[in-house]
């Protein structure tokens, strides 16, 4: 018997289209389920999670290339990077005991995406469903070739994101 994959659902769109708030209602659905849940950021403007007087950063700024820390329960890695890898690759190396990984961003990158609007009752998607789009969420009226789902019914959506990927590996 193989290796289980995780499930990647990405979720794209602009900034301050509601993409964070869906992924964090959609969570709950899935773990009360029993299913082990990731979430992968990609933060295009770059990030710093480490403080300036904390040992990690003192190892970063003395030329560690990667450094990770590891408490009772949690643990963090920040690595240097010669190009961005893969989502599916970062998946399979740091995220592949989940069940399913929700992915903000990476829009670009191949793996399915559901298209966030807001509130914007004139904004469209823009991605193409041969991009990975397969769903749209917006209170828009709008024929997207895909299922929509409103933003006030994460349920709705998490049921079909079930049915229609969960559901295959069972």
């Amino acid at each position: 018997m193989g290796k289980k994959v995780p499930v990647i659902v990405g979720f794209a769109g602009f900034s301050n289209t509601g993409k964070t708030t869906l992924i964090s209602n959609l969570i709950p659905f899935f773990t009360k389920k029993g299913l082990k849940v990731a979430t992968l950021k990609h933060a295009g403007q770059g990030f710093d999670m480490d403080r300036p007087g904390k040992d990690t950063h003192k190892h970063k700024s003395a030329g560690a290339s990667s450094v990770m820390i590891v408490g009772p329960d949690t643990m963090a890695l920040i690595r240097d990077m010669e190009e961005r890898p893969l989502v599916p690759d970062m998946v399979g190396t740091y995220l592949a005991d989940a069940d399913i990984v929700l992915v903000e961003g990476f829009k670009s990158q191949d793996h399915p995406k559901v298209e966030v609007l807001g509130d914007d009752p004139a904004a469209r998607p823009r991605l193409a469903v041969d991009s990975g789009l397969v769903a749209v969420v917006g209170d828009q009226e709008i024929e997207a070739g895909v299922p929509v789902f409103s933003p006030s019914n994460p349920e709705g959506l998490a049921q079909w994101i079930e049915k229609t990927f969960l559901d295959k590996g069972r």
